[in-house]
């Protein structure tokens, strides 16, 4: 699929702020993009991401209220509307496929991290749902969902792990199952033997990516890929770890080419892309911290990266970026208009090279807030006479 959904809010490891990691320089991709702020439900709200989109510019994600909790949204031809939420709360909307059919979750106490899968489908009313919980796992996530209805997704067992301790520069180990869902069945995938895993995104083969815990402390955290054989049983793939202590698969498109992420060492990150048994390291946009979040069939792939220090705050700051044709490309010095904004993360690219996000945006009095973005691709040449 085209999408990636991570997180309650977003992956934990969108927050690396590390040392810098000698990887190729940024260059200048080929198009231009046209920012549209996607707007909010809410005068009120001040965060609202955008997680995915489909073929037909179809837009999901969440916003949180005056209320404190999370309210989905679908955007479509320029107009933002709020989910119907179903006497549920803490409402996200994390994938779309090109039916307009939308997987997320939902919880029934803002705030009570017990979020359950759900399923939004188009009719001619508007949208009806479904539940999809399990009253036996603290939290079930549909993650992404492909153009056959079938979801990517992982259970959460308990908070943390009985006697394995965290790490710091790690994720926080917590129980969790990856799974298989189609037709109101969930179907758990295989492990390597650990109590940690989760499937993170399906293409239109069926193939599934995400991770697996191995080892006696369940720390050593690896790419996965699962794909069906001649049975019809699902087959774990370990992709590896690429050198490093850790690896997380993020996205998958229908050419089976996998993008993710890799921990070298802790608090180091780099965005990866792996095909036919091949990764390639996509380079840096000048920090240390980096993840692949999506890819199209194009090959194209989105997501952050860390910039250098500044020499004031000493910090690095997270910029969404664009890799195609092995160049990485920062987003932030591609885009038409786009005064006031700082693109954070990219989530989500289709195959018209469409481009979905978040990032900062500060207006004419000074006021900072997290907005949703769409970035449509202009080619060069194209421009003239316009203002960048």
């Amino acid at each position: 699929m085209l999408t990636l959904n991570l997180g309650k809010v977003g992956f934990a490891m969108a927050v690396l702020s590390i040392a810098g990691i000698a990887t190729s320089s940024p260059v200048i991709a080929k198009s231009k993009y046209v920012i549209t702020d996607l707007g909010n439900l809410s005068s009120a709200s001040t965060d609202i991401r955008a997680n995915a989109i489909n073929n037909f510019g179809q837009v999901v994600g969440r916003e949180v209220g005056k209320d404190k909790a999370n309210h989905g949204f679908v955007w479509n031809k320029g107009k933002i509307s709020q989910l119907p939420e179903f006497n549920y709360v803490d409402i996200v909307a994390r994938s779309i496929n090109d039916s307009g059919t939308i997987a997320g979750t939902v919880d029934t106490v803002v705030g009570a991290d017990q979020e359950q899968g759900f399923i939004w489908t188009k009719n001619s009313r508007g949208y009806s749902g479904a539940y999809y919980g399990e009253p036996n796992v603290v939290e079930k996530y549909f993650r992404d969902i492909n153009n056959k209805n079938q979801v990517a997704g992982e259970y959460i067992d308990a908070r943390t792990v009985p006697g394995v301790p965290t790490i710091p520069g790690f994720p926080v180990p917590r129980p969790s199952r990856a799974f298989y869902w189609a037709k109101g069945v969930t179907q758990e995938l295989p492990t390597l033997g650990g109590i940690i895993g989760a499937a993170r995104a399906i293409n239109e083969k069926s193939e599934l990516v995400g991770n697996v815990a191995t080892g006696p402390n369940q720390t050593t955290v690896t790419a996965a890929l699962w794909r069906k054989d001649r049975n019809g049983k699902f087959t774990l793939h370990n992709l590896g770890v690429f050198g490093g202590q850790q690896s997380f698969a993020l996205n998958i498109n229908n050419a089976s080419q996998v993008v993710g992420q890799y921990l070298p060492k802790a608090n180091k990150s780099i965005p990866f892309i792996w095909e036919k048994g091949n990764e390639t390291d996509l380079g840096s946009l000048g920090g240390s911290a980096g993840s692949a979040l999506s890819i199209n069939n194009r090959t194209q792939v989105v997501g952050f990266s860390n910039t250098r220090k500044d020499r004031i705050t000493g910090q690095e700051v997270s910029h969404a970026f664009i890799w195609e044709k092995g160049q990485i490309s920062d987003l932030n010095s591609l885009i038409v208009g786009g005064y006031g904004w700082v693109l954070t993360q990219a989530t989500g690219i289709n195959d018209l090279g469409q481009i979905v996000g978040y990032g900062s945006y500060t207006n004419s009095l000074g006021q900072k807030q997290t907005r949703a973005f769409l970035l449509q691709p202009v080619p060069y040449g194209t421009l003239s006479g316009r203002k960048n």
